[in-house]
Formats: C-alpha cells, structure tokens, sequence
C-alpha cells in the first residue's frame, strides 16, 4: 500500500490533526475517522448519516445581540466569497446568483459568521452523495455547511440550522434533510444539538449509492 504502514501509521503521522481529534471527541471519534480516511475512503467507499429537522425537533439555540441570522442576498454571497476564510467559491456566487439554492447565515458586523445551503425540489449529484436527488414539496436538502474559523465555538452554525427551518416554513418546507460524514464529529454533534435525528447510515460505492437506510427511502 503506497505510503507505508497501517492507516493507524497514517493518520498518526498527521500529528496535530489526530490528536486534535482525540481530545476534543475521543477516541471512538478518533476510530471512525481512522476507519475513514485511511480505508474507506481509499477503496472510493463514503458513509454518510442521513439526519432530518422537523419543527417538533428543533430546539433553538441562543445568539448574541450582535448576530443577524438570515438568508443572504446574491451580492452578498459574491462579497463573502471573496474572503478565502469563508469557504464559498465562483460556482456557489453562480448558484446564488442563479436562484439554484439559498444560503441561510450568521452575518456579525458585516463579517460571515456561518452558513449553510438548502436546496428546494431537488439537488445535483455532486451534492448529494452521488446521485441526483428529487425532494417532496415539502422538504429542503441542507449542504455545504461551514463556520470560519474565527467563529468556530459560539454555537452559531446549529443555531443557523434551526433558524434555517423556520425561515423555510413559510414557503411550505416542514422539514430539512441533510448527510454528514459519519466521522465528521464535530458536525454531527452541531445538527444533534440543533436537533437533527438520524434516520440511518447511507453508504456510497464507485457508483453511487449502494445502501440506503430505511428511514430515508421516502425522501
């Protein structure tokens, strides 16, 4: 195997990020993302877990004063994509530009704080696990989400997500649908605490998707 060693060798010549993720999540946090990065990953596999919001599930999470949590405008997605920090690019400028999808975010003092997108009727394979994904009336696809670093901490990204879904009601949407890497433990625990449930482990071969949970057959 090129590279030498165990995946275990591996991500621990990574030094800084493994034990990063050992202290903050331990090492069942630490397993997963060995399991990962270093096998699954490698063979083109990719486990991703299927979470749902609902308006009876969502518990609000406070914010500063300081804090506007909103959908962004098309200008100002274009504006924050031009800070490196914020993790958005041309083709998400495209997108809003477009009307494809709508960003919901933290703006303080002018700054990104955090965001995340949400597709209505339907969403492109490179977004969804692979596979082009068809949405209910009544359901959003939550993707592409992201706190830059200097915001990271304050609990602002699970109190978007909640504020997302009551944005979306009044376009009909009663709930919100997202997949996250089932190692990705620090976004797991921002949707469990915005209060995402799991509806089951979706698995993603060299084609597509190869498994998926029964919870989430009716999306």
């Amino acid at each position: 195997m090129s590279g030498g060693g165990s995946p275990w060798d591996r991500l621990r010549r990574s030094g800084g990020r493994a034990a990063e993720v050992r202290r903050r999540f331990g090492l069942g946090a630490l397993a997963r993302e060995v399991l990962d990065k270093g096998v699954l990953r490698a063979a083109s596999f990719d486990v991703l877990q299927v979470l749902e919001l609902t308006p009876e599930g969502a518990a609000p999470v406070p914010v500063g004063p300081r804090d506007e949590l909103r959908f962004l405008t098309a200008p100002e997605v274009a504006r924050f994509a031009s800070e490196p920090a914020n993790g958005l690019g041309a083709a998400f400028v495209e997108r809003a530009g477009g009307g494809l999808d709508l960003c919901f975010g933290a703006v303080r003092d002018a700054r990104l704080a955090s965001y995340a997108w949400y597709a209505l009727g339907s969403v492109e394979a490179e977004h969804a696990a692979g596979a082009d994904l068809g949405l209910p009336s009544d359901t959003a696809y939550m993707y592409k989400g992201f706190t830059p670093p200097a915001f990271r901490g304050e609990g602002l990204y699970p109190a978007c997500l909640v504020a997302a879904l009551a944005a979306l009601r009044p376009r009909g949407i009663d709930r919100v649908i997202a997949f996250v890497h089932w190692s990705n433990e620090a976004a797991r625990r921002s949707c469990a605490r915005a209060g995402y449930r799991p509806l089951g482990r979706l698995v993603v071969g060299p084609r597509g998707p190869i498994r998926v949970p029964p919870g989430a057959r009716a999306i």
